[in-house]
């Protein structure tokens, strides 16, 4: 009973957000990531509360996601491979600071994810609802008018999971940019980096494309290649 009030007031704090309104636009953001042996999928929403913006102020996100990956381990002497699937749901609040050359946000979450494992064996791995609080932090420097650097990092206290990412970007105009862009993540039984490029362009009316290609290294693994699609569109 407590489990299920809990789940109805994460889902709860995401809609009174989003039920607020604002005077600014707001973007809707969704992407998927996929090398062998992993996947991740996201959507999202981030909407200005009342007197802020896009570029400054305070905001309220959503994501509804859904993650999966594997390992091998061992049971009773005998090699066995565990599959998760981990669909989740988060909404919370974040402040962006943004002084034209250099953009600084704080954000903080709350969640469920609920994590799925094949065969049903017990392992060290976070199972069944597992709900998270979630901080993270963005910086964003405008080197040039063409050169601009970015570093993304979150924590899930719960499933005790993070993610990071670093990016250098080239835009000669407003259509499109490109650059190198590296990543890491991982939780209790995975770690994972990569290291690939990304090319964004902007199709006009706030909405953008970036494909990424890359490699994934994994600890007692071979390099694998990579690749993901990120979409994102004013509102």
């Amino acid at each position: 009973m407590v489990k299920t009030k809990l789940k109805a007031l994460i889902y709860g704090l995401g809609l009174c957000l989003f039920s607020t309104g604002a005077a600014a636009a707001g973007v809707v953001f969704s992407g998927t990531e996929a090398s062998t042996g992993e996947s991740y999928s996201y959507l999202g929403a981030v909407n200005p509360l009342p007197g802020a913006t896009l570029e400054t102020g305070w905001f309220a996100i959503a994501v509804a996601d859904y993650l999966t990956y594997s390992y091998n381990t061992q049971t009773n002497g005998q090699p066995v491979k565990i599959t998760v699937r981990a669909p989740g749901f988060s909404s919370g609040l974040g402040y962006r600071f943004n002084n034209k050359t250099q953009i600084l946000e704080f954000s903080l979450k709350v969640g469920v994810q609920n994590f799925n494992h094949s065969p049903g064996i017990a392992t060290s791995d976070p199972q069944g609802n597992r709900y998270k609080v979630s901080p993270g932090v963005y910086w964003q420097r405008q080197i040039t008018p063409q050169w601009t650097a970015s570093a993304r990092a979150a924590y899930d206290f719960g499933p005790r999971s993070y993610w990071s990412q670093a990016k250098l970007a080239y835009a000669p105009n407003w259509r499109w940019q490109v650059g190198p862009v590296i990543t890491a993540g991982g939780g209790v039984n995975y770690q994972s980096r990569k290291v690939g490029g990304f090319f964004q362009v902007n199709l006009g009316q706030g909405v953008s494309i970036a494909p990424e290609l890359g490699l994934s290294f994994k600890p007692s693994q071979p390099t694998r290649a990579y690749g993901s699609l990120a979409l994102s569109a004013l509102f």
